[in-house]
C-alpha cells in the first residue's frame, strides 16, 4: 500500500466512523499545530471547535454555525522530505491520493468527483482542492479536500458536510482554510 492510499483510506474511513459515531471533542489547547511547527491551525470558537479522537484530529461547525449539522475538516500530514511551503505539490501527487480517496471509501458509500482536483488557492495557501460526493449509509455527503505543502509534509484537509447543505456551508470551510498557517 502506498503513502497515498494510506493517508486516503484514514480520510475516507474517518468521514464514515464521524458521521455515524460522532466525534469526540477534546477540549484543551485549541490549536492544532501540525509536526515540526509545520502548520497552525486556530478555530475560532466561534465557528470552529478542535475535536480530537483516538484516531484523528481535526475541527467541526460549532452547532450555532452551522445549525446543528454535522460538519467537519479532519486533518492528517504525511512526510514529504521534497514538501515546500508555497509551492503546490506535484499534480501526480494529488491524483494518487483522489484515487486512494475513492478506491478506499467505505462499502456503505458510493464515491465519485464532483470536481476533480484542480490547482487552487484559499487565502495564501496553494494546493490543489477536489470535491467528492459519497451516497449511502448512513447518509449523503459531500467532501472538499484540500491538499497543501508543508515543511517536509503533505497535509491534507478532508472537510465534510451533509450533500444537501453543501453550498451554504462551502464559505466557511473555504474561510476555515484560508486561515491556516503554513509556517515558512
Amino acid at each position: 500500500m502506498t503513502e497515498s492510499s494510506s493517508l486516503a483510506r484514514g480520510l475516507a474511513a474517518a468521514a464514515a466512523l464521524l458521521l455515524a459515531a460522532g466525534a469526540a471533542s477534546a477540549q484543551g489547547v485549541p490549536d492544532i499545530i501540525g509536526p515540526n511547527g509545520s502548520f497552525r491551525l486556530l478555530p475560532d470558537g466561534a465557528s470552529w471547535e478542535k475535536f480530537q479522537t483516538v484516531r484523528q484530529i481535526g475541527v467541526k461547525c460549532v452547532d450555532k454555525a452551522c445549525g446543528g449539522e454535522r460538519v467537519f475538516c479532519t486533518i492528517q500530514t504525511r512526510a514529504d522530505e521534497k514538501a515546500r511551503p508555497g509551492v503546490t505539490l506535484p499534480d501526480e501527487t494529488a491524483k494518487a491520493f483522489g484515487d486512494g480517496v475513492l478506491a478506499n471509501a467505505p462499502k456503505e458509500f458510493k464515491t465519485d468527483y464532483v470536481a476533480p482536483f484542480t490547482p487552487r488557492r484559499f487565502g495564501p495557501n496553494a494546493g490543489h482542492w477536489a470535491e467528492l460526493k459519497a451516497e449511502g449509509a448512513p447518509g449523503n455527503l459531500r467532501f472538499g479536500l484540500f491538499l497543501v505543502a508543508a515543511k517536509g509534509y503533505d497535509v491534507a484537509f478532508n472537510c465534510v458536510t451533509p450533500s444537501e447543505s453543501w453550498a451554504a456551508h462551502q464559505p466557511k470551510i473555504e474561510a476555515l482554510l484560508a486561515s491556516v498557517h503554513i509556517t515558512q
